[in-house]
């Protein structure tokens, strides 16, 4: 049986529509994040959970048990939901010490047992000489990992996390979220965390659910999410992509870029086509390109582990065949590992590599709407 149900939800602020009819099931002992913009629902979505928002439309059910549904029906309180919560800014409160603030949440529970958890916990984390220090005399990792414990000092059956990590620094955030993803699978509730950071979604989640406006876009594995993306605004969160314009002949969508894969679509149709930038491929010999399509490279930034490289396409070869009025001079973005020396100017050749290309329908999607489907 899931841990968290949660069933049709809908949810308006005045003419505001922030959630729409939106069902999702998260077990125990698995993380799930929530990924999308701003806006677009996810920290509503926690707040309904905890019952610190009243459920208009839907259903939500934790470890079993009802405890919000839509209309007049009685809503528990969050106090009687046995979840636990970590803010963004943390809350630790700052007259309690990092002891206090861990046992804050251990109301009820023996004295001995108290001090028993409390050591380990600390100990697990290598906190221990934290104990009697105040919140403000703590660094933002040293905060975070307080936070947590004190969210999971109670045994919550379902945890709650608002963007835990944003107030990090790049270098910490990467430690910080590696053992808070082993705590977190080390208890027995179902964790929901929000984020808008794709790179820490596919870090954490056992799956990911993507939200654009309220409605669930894609929900799967991070692996499915990033190499088959259901829609092109799932795409479109994961990084750079570019995107390409072609009509369908024999089972391949003829675009600027040559021809590529379109299993499922119909000789004649206008489709939208999203390759990543790391599935482009650079001859630098452009005289030797074959297969390839001409190209000038307009800049190439180092990035440490990766080289991006922004190129314009020249109006030569198989693109000035394709379908697309804006074919010629069209911007293509790669990003090759390790350090590639290209000079600006230089003419190269470019292509996709093996069929590494999302294909849609283009009359299924409006691009003025951001990728979300017009066929309701």
């Amino acid at each position: 049986m899931p841990r968290l149900e949660i069933d049709s939800l809908s949810h308006r602020f005045e003419q505001t529509l922030a959630l729409d009819d939106l069902s999702l099931e998260v077990a125990a002992c698995e993380i799930v994040c929530l990924l999308g913009p701003s806006g677009c629902g996810k920290t509503t979505l926690l707040r309904l959970i905890a019952g610190l928002e009243r459920l208009q439309v839907g259903s939500i059910a934790i470890g079993g048990e009802s405890v919000a549904r839509g209309g007049s029906d009685p809503q528990w309180p969050p106090e009687r939901r046995n979840t636990g919560l970590m803010f963004q800014d943390y809350a630790l409160f700052p007259h309690l010490t990092v002891e206090g603030n861990i046992a804050f949440g251990l109301k009820g529970v023996d004295r001995r047992k108290e001090r028993e958890w409390i050591e380990g916990a600390l100990g697990e984390l290598q906190l221990s000489h934290l104990r009697s220090r105040w919140p403000h005399t703590l660094s933002g990792g040293q905060q975070q990992r307080i936070a947590l414990l004190r969210a999971l000092a109670p045994k919550p059956q379902v945890m709650l996390l608002d963007e835990p990590f944003s107030g990090l620094d790049g270098h910490l955030r990467q430690r910080v979220r590696e053992e808070t993803r082993a705590i977190l699978k080390g208890c027995d509730a179902a964790t929901l965390m929000v984020t808008h950071d794709p790179e820490e979604a596919m870090f954490l989640a056992d799956r990911i659910v993507v939200l654009h406006r309220g409605r669930v876009m894609q929900d799967a594995a991070p692996a499915d999410i990033y190499t088959a993306p259901s829609n092109p605004f799932t795409a479109r969160l994961f990084g750079t992509v570019n995107e390409l314009e072609g009509e369908v002949q024999g089972g391949r969508a003829i675009t600027a870029l040559g021809s590529l894969f379109a299993p499922k679509m119909q000789d004649g149709q206008r489709v939208l086509c999203l390759v990543r930038a790391e599935a482009i491929e650079i001859a630098e010999d452009a005289a030797d390109a074959e297969g390839f399509v001409f190209a000038k490279v307009e800049s190439a930034r180092f990035l440490g582990t990766a080289t991006h490289i922004s190129l314009r396409l020249q109006p030569k070869s198989a693109q000035s065949s394709a379908p697309c009025s804006d074919s010629k001079g069209l911007r293509i973005e790669s990003r090759l590992p390790g350090l590639i020396s290209l000079p600006a100017g230089k003419a190269v050749g470019v292509r996709v590599s093996g069929d590494r290309a999302f294909v849609f329908a283009a009359d299924d999607w409006d691009k003025a709407d951001l990728g979300v489907s017009t066929k309701r």
